[in-house]
C-alpha cells in the first residue's frame, strides 16, 4: 500500500472514530441529544408554520435491528430526513439564472476530499438547477461511492446530481454532518441502497430514512475541532506527496516534449526521411481510393513556414493530420435505441486513462450495430479520440471487437504511421484539441472532424517513430519510481 492510500485510510479511520463518539470524551454538562432532538422538532414546526419549509410525512420509528453500531448513551440515532429537509431544495429554470451565477456540476467536486476543483459561471445552461446557499452541504447523490461532499462557500446553483442540505436551519453543526456523509459508514450505506446499475443514484426516500448519529451540539463542535486538527497534519503530508508527484509530472512532460521535437532519440540517415514516408502515404491513399475502400477528398494545404509551431529535425516533416490518415470519421449523429444488453456503444464518457471502459457503457442491438459499422470505420490500431466534453482523451483499439460509437468520439486511422506515436502527439496538450485553435463553441467545446484533420503533426520516419515510443516506454517507469 502506497503512502497516499495509507493517508486516505487514516482519514477514514478518523471519520469513523468521530461518528462513533470515540474521538472526544462526552461531557454531562453539555446535555443529551434527546434534548437537542426535541429542540429540532420544535424548530421544524415553527419553520413549517412560517411557510419556510414544507410539512412532510412522518418517518418510521427506528428499531433495534436497524442500528448499525453502538454510540454513546448521550447520543441518539435519528433519520436524516428528521434533521434536514432532504429533497426540499428549490429548483430554478435556466432563464432564472444570471450570467454571473456559480454553476456547480458533480465533476467540479474532487472525489473523497470534498475539494472544489473548479468554479464555473452560467454559460449556456439548458437544464433545471437546484438553488443552494452559503453553508449548505452539497451532497453528490449520483455514484455516491465517489464520496463527493462539499460545503458551499457562497450562494449558487447545482445540477440535480447534487442535493443541497441545510443543517444550519435547525442550528446543527454543518461540518460534523459533512463528516458523517463522508464517513465509510455512510458511503457504504448509500452505495448499497442506490438505484441503477450503470449510474447508481441515492434515492430521496432512501436518503430520508438513512440513520445518522446525533451528538449534543457542543460535542459536535468539539469533534469537528479535533478532527480538523488531525486532518490538517494529514493534509500537510499529502501536500508534500503532491509536490513530489508534480515534479514527476514535470519530468514526464519534458520527456514527451523532447520526443515530439526530435530530441529524444538520434536521427539515422539509413531510416530515410519523412518526405519519402509522406509520398508513400499519398500513394497508398490513391490506391485505397481506386479500390473503393476510401472516398476521394480534398487534400489539406501544405503547412507554411509561418504556421510551424516549433523546429524539428531536417529529416522530419510538418503535416496535417488529415493528410496522413484515411478519411476521419466519428460515431452516429442520432440517438441510438439503447438496450439492456448486446453490442457496446461508446460515448466520450467511456474513454479515459488511455482505455475504452465497458463498466458504464450503453448497449445497442446487433441490427443497429450493422447499420453504423461502415460509417464509423473502426479497425485494429484505430485511434479513438473524444470530441466533446473533456476533449482529446484517446485510446488505441489494439484488438478489434464489435462496438458502436456516438458522435462525441472521432476515429483516426493512420496510414504508414505508428499508432502509438500518433497517440503520443494527441495526448500532448498542444494536440488534444483543448487548444482554442482546434475547438469551436463558447460554452461546451467541440472538436469537429475538419478541425481534427487540420491539426499540425511533426512526422518522423516510421522507424524513428517506433524508436521514440520505445524510448518513452523505457524512461517513464523511472518517473513512476519518483512517486
Amino acid at each position: 500500500m502506497d503512502l497516499t492510500s495509507k493517508l486516505s485510510n487514516l482519514k477514514n479511520q478518523l471519520l469513523d472514530l468521530a461518528i462513533r463518539g470515540k474521538l472526544v470524551e462526552q461531557r454531562p454538562e453539555e446535555g443529551t441529544s434527546e434534548e437537542l432532538y426535541a429542540q429540532i422538532q420544535k424548530e421544524k414546526k415553527k419553520l413549517i408554520a412560517e411557510g419556510k419549509i414544507k410539512k412532510e410525512k412522518t418517518l418510521p420509528e427506528i428499531t433495534e435491528d436497524e442500528i448499525p453500531f453502538e454510540i454513546p448513551e448521550s447520543w441518539k440515532w435519528v433519520r436524516l430526513g428528521d434533521i434536514v429537509s432532504y429533497g426540499g431544495a428549490k429548483q430554478s429554470l435556466p432563464k432564472e439564472l444570471n450570467q454571473d451565477s456559480w454553476i456547480l456540476d458533480l465533476e467540479d467536486i474532487e472525489s473523497s476530499t470534498g475539494m472544489l476543483l473548479r468554479r464555473k459561471t452560467n454559460i449556456n445552461v439548458s437544464s433545471n438547477k437546484f438553488c443552494f446557499f452559503k453553508g449548505n452541504i452539497l451532497y453528490g447523490k449520483m455514484r455516491p461511492y465517489l464520496n463527493k461532499v462539499l460545503v458551499a462557500d457562497s450562494d449558487g446553483f447545482c445540477s440535480t446530481e447534487i442535493m443541497p442540505l441545510d443543517f444550519e436551519q435547525f442550528k446543527l453543526h454543518t461540518y460534523f454532518f459533512k463528516s458523517v456523509l463522508m464517513s465509510p459508514y455512510f458511503v457504504e450505506f448509500a452505495t448499497k441502497v442506490s438505484h441503477g446499475v450503470n449510474i447508481p443514484r441515492l434515492g430521496t426516500q432512501e436518503a430520508k430514512n438513512a440513520l445518522v448519529p446525533l451528538p449534543p451540539l457542543a460535542e459536535q463542535k468539539r469533534i469537528v475541532d479535533k478532527l480538523e486538527s488531525y486532518l490538517a497534519e494529514i493534509n500537510k503530508a499529502e501536500a508534500l506527496i503532491f509536490r513530489r508527484e508534480n515534479l514527476n509530472e514535470q519530468i514526464r512532460e519534458k520527456i514527451l516534449d523532447l520526443a515530439i521535437k526530435g530530441k529524444l532519440v538520434e536521427q539515422r540517415p539509413e531510416e530515410g526521411t519523412a518526405e519519402e514516408l509522406y509520398t508513400q502515404i499519398q500513394e497508398e491513399k490513391k490506391k485505397l481510393i481506386v479500390e473503393g475502400k476510401i472516398k476521394k477528398e480534398k487534400s489539406l494545404p501544405e503547412i507554411t513556414e509561418d504556421e510551424i509551431p516549433f523546429e524539428i529535425p531536417e529529416s522530419w516533416k510538418w503535416v496535417a493530420l488529415g493528410n496522413i490518415c484515411e478519411k476521419l470519421s466519428d460515431g452516429i449523429h442520432y440517438a441510438p435505441n439503447y438496450t439492456k444488453a448486446g453490442i457496446p456503444c461508446f460515448s466520450a464518457k467511456d474513454i479515459y486513462d488511455s482505455m475504452v471502459h465497458l463498466d458504464c457503457c450503453n448497449y445497442i442491438s446487433e441490427e443497429d450495430y450493422l447499420l453504423m459499422k461502415d460509417k464509423i470505420n473502426v479497425k485494429c490500431n484505430s485511434i479513438l479520440i473524444t470530441k466533446s466534453g473533456s476533449i482529446g482523451r484517446s485510446a488505441i483499439i489494439s484488438k478489434y471487437f464489435n462496438f458502436g460509437l456516438v458522435e462525441s468520439i472521432g476515429v483516426v486511422n493512420p496510414i504508414f504511421v505508428f499508432s502509438d506515436y500518433l497517440k503520443l502527439l494527441l495526448d500532448n496538450l498542444f494536440f488534444t484539441g483543448e487548444n482554442s485553435e482546434y475547438t469551436r463553441g463558447l460554452g461546451l467545446k467541440h472538436l469537429t472532424l475538419n478541425l481534427l484533420g487540420s491539426i499540425k503533426v511533426p512526422l518522423p520516419p516510421l522507424a524513428e517513430q517506433k524508436r521514440i515510443v520505445a524510448k518513452i516506454e523505457e524512461l517513464l517507469p523511472y518517473c513512476e519510481k519518483l512517486k
